[in-house]
């Protein structure tokens, strides 16, 4: 038999403040509206619908954004997300840190001596060369400012560009600059799901760039009110 089905939305989020409430059970007491708001915010799929499933009558929760855009299964035994492992950052204000890792490499044209020989076999003049049509490239890795874990799949795009990158499961990426870049500056821009997000500039004649290193706080975002459950139609 298929599992019932059912989606979760707050239709008028509420706005008095989860600080200010007092402890109560699995939530918090409103004394605004003189009832308990459970926090729904640090369970699992599985725990919310079982919550769900369980509850009488209207109920008044506070989530992470993310959770209502969940399809969530009666008696579901899912996965968490992924992103449940940052359920302990709740304090975090959502300032973002972007620091530079000055360690990184900059390129110098180095001089290369080309000899030739003219028709008679006459050593001639040397010709020097440079280096410097390497490719032009940012490397480097996205972290968590306060936990200094990776951030997995974090999105690193180019300004005014349709040209991105996402980072590896060790948070480091590396993303190529167009040739038509040469001489002027280039931004990236970097995001990650529940971060804030950060640019960055740098001179394209100073590239390529490695050890850059991009620090993001994390950001909860967080609505809190009565729920409006919408279950999935059946066929």
């Amino acid at each position: 038999m298929k599992a019932k089905t059912f989606s979760l939305k707050i239709n008028k989020p509420c706005t008095e403040s989860w600080d200010e409430m007092t402890l109560n059970g699995i939530g918090k007491h409103c004394a605004s509206c003189n009832k308990v708001v459970i926090d729904f915010s640090r369970l699992s799929e599985s725990e919310i619908a079982d919550q769900i499933k369980n509850a009488v009558g209207k109920i008044c929760g506070r989530f992470r954004k993310e959770q209502l855009q969940v399809v969530y299964a009666v008696n579901s035994r899912r996965r968490a997300p992924w992103y449940n492992q940052f359920f302990v950052k709740m304090a975090l204000t959502g300032i973002l840190t972007l620091k530079l890792a000055d360690a990184g490499a900059q390129t110098t044209s180095t001089p290369i001596e080309k000899t030739t020989k003219d028709n008679s076999g006459k050593k001639k003049n040397k010709i020097k060369e440079t280096t410097s049509d390497k490719k032009k490239t940012i490397s480097g890795k996205v972290i968590d400012k306060d936990s200094r874990e990776a951030i997995q799949y974090a999105t690193i795009t180019i300004a005014n560009t349709k040209i991105s990158t996402v980072t590896d499961a060790e948070g480091k990426f590396t993303i190529e600059v167009p040739s038509d870049f040469k001489g002027k500056n280039v931004t990236i821009q970097i995001s990650g799901a529940s971060y804030t997000s950060a640019t960055k500039s740098f001179a394209v004649s100073t590239l390529p760039r490695k050890e850059f290193l991009a620090l993001l706080s994390y950001q909860e975002q967080m609505l809190m009110g009565d729920i409006d459950i919408e279950y999935e139609k059946t066929h």
